[in-house]
């Protein structure tokens, strides 16, 4: 009998969440011929919000979406280790937490307070400081700016203890509001910059690496849960294979995409040491009981993916 799959993003079509999205849709129609997917790959195409993902997988108007960690932060507090700038070093460290038991423990969370399976946490780039008028160097570079924050409490604070005007906005409005002429910094990972067309507002980019941008590919329980037992197998091989491809992806896309915006005239200017850590060490006291929500376990995990 055949079963149809409705996968859902809010990105360009190609952006690396996108085409993350893709290469798990393939994957699942080629390990099972019964399952045909159907996708909306930018659910703000039709007036939705980024963070509304969570409540249209959960209430099965999709079977199959992403989201940021970013979103699910206030209620799966462990997440917040993703929002900790400079707190993941590397890639690969991420990559090591989530092949442990962390990824085990967010998982039963999902599970417990949403209606969703978490599939898989992928990565969609590390993030950066954009500007219109100047590059964002120094702290004094971020007084008085204004600034977009996207809907974290976290990220809402810590910002605004950098100097900036901090403002929590949504895709859409941001982008309404700098197209009409709004002078507002931001903080992006590079296919977002590019994709969403930031580019063409913002022509000064810092590379700061301040913040690892992961994304959770979740599953509606119930589509999972009538699923055959090899369906469901396959489902989790789909998610597991189209993993390594999306860290491949993303790492490829990302030095793309940083050709492009130069060539297409944005001004990149790689953040010192010195410069970096004057950053880090003004945004610690603010993270700090943040820090302290994640909680010991996850913390643990970390510590030995170092």
């Amino acid at each position: 009998m055949e079963k149809r799959i409705k996968i859902a993003g809010y990105q360009p079509e190609g952006s690396i969440l996108s085409q993350s999205l893709n290469i798990f849709g393939k994957s699942l129609a080629n390990k099972t011929p019964n399952i045909k997917t159907e996708f909306t790959f930018n659910i703000m195409d039709i007036g939705k919000a980024p963070e509304e993902i969570i409540k249209l997988v959960s209430d099965g108007v999709y079977d199959v979406g992403y989201i940021s960690s970013s979103y699910f932060a206030k209620k799966i507090p462990e997440l917040y280790i993703f929002d900790i700038p400079f707190l993941i070093k590397s890639r690969q460290q991420a990559y090591n937490l989530i092949e442990g038991p962390y990824q085990d423990q967010i998982s039963a969370e999902v599970s417990e307070k949403y209606n969703l399976t978490l599939l898989s946490i992928w990565d969609y780039g590390f993030r950066h400081f954009s500007n219109h008028e100047y590059p964002i160097k120094t702290l004094a570079d971020c007084k008085g700016l204004l600034f977009r924050t996207l809907l974290n409490d976290l990220h809402l604070k810590m910002f605004a203890s950098l100097g900036f005007k901090a403002e929590m906005l949504q895709v859409s409005e941001y982008l309404s509001r700098i197209k009409s002429g709004e002078k507002i910094a931001q903080e992006n990972a590079l296919t977002n910059f590019y994709n969403f067309q930031l580019h063409h507002y913002h022509r000064y980019l810092s590379i700061t690496n301040h913040l690892l941008g992961m994304a959770l590919l979740i599953c509606n329980k119930n589509t999972f849960s009538t699923l055959t037992t090899e369906q469901k197998k396959q489902f989790l091989s789909a998610a597991s294979s189209s993993a390594i491809t999306q860290r491949e992806l993303a790492i490829a896309e990302e030095k793309v995409v940083l050709e492009k915006l130069k060539n297409n005239g944005v001004l990149v200017y790689n953040l010192s040491d010195n410069e970096r850590a004057a950053f880090k060490k003004a945004l610690s006291k603010t993270a700090l009981p943040f820090r302290d929500k994640i909680g010991t376990k996850a913390l643990e995990y970390l510590e030995v993916t170092n």
